[in-house]
């Protein structure tokens, strides 16, 4: 009778308790089954990314890229903007990098001539891209009446990060 109670007592504690262990284990076997990719979703994804791939070569052949946060990194930001709107700087005069804490503050002035679209868009690309940029002050000028050329003479400042 000892023995039989004893055999009892070891089922009801230890082999019930494994065999909820094992019941566990086999729910979450195979809830990881259903979770697994079949081949067509994984050719799929392929698929996907190998257009992302094209896009983002793409899109650094056409220049669409970001730019270091250096002094050397704003003039090649800024040349960008101004190729992309077909302007050339007439003069670009960077001035000393002020530092506050973690951000540095590089000024800088742009005297350029194009058309009033040629000038607009130049302004949105360089307010609207990779880097922060804030104009202080912008004069459009026309000193010949009646020709579509229009002078920019623009002061604004770059905010690069410390590294």
């Amino acid at each position: 009778m000892g023995l039989a109670a004893l055999f009892l007592y070891v089922c009801s504690t230890e082999i019930k308790d494994r065999l909820a262990e094992v019941i566990a284990s086999y729910g979450e076997l195979q809830q990881k089954k259903s979770e697994f990719l079949k081949p067509e979703q994984i050719a799929e994804r392929k698929l996907y990314l190998m257009s992302q791939v094209k896009a983002l070569t793409e899109a650094l052949s056409n220049g669409d890229q970001s730019y270091a946060q250096t002094p050397t990194g704003v003039v090649e930001f800024l040349s960008a903007c101004a190729r992309k709107c077909n302007l050339q700087f007439e003069s670009f005069a960077p001035s000393a990098i002020k530092s506050d804490g973690e951000i540095r503050d590089l000024g800088f002035k742009i005297h350029t001539s194009g058309n009033y679209h040629q000038i607009g868009h130049f302004v949105n690309e360089m307010e609207s891209g990779t880097l922060t940029i804030r104009v202080k002050k912008l004069e459009i000028t026309n000193h010949s009446v009646g020709k579509s050329t229009i002078h920019l003479d623009l002061e604004g400042s770059a905010f690069i990060a410390k590294k």
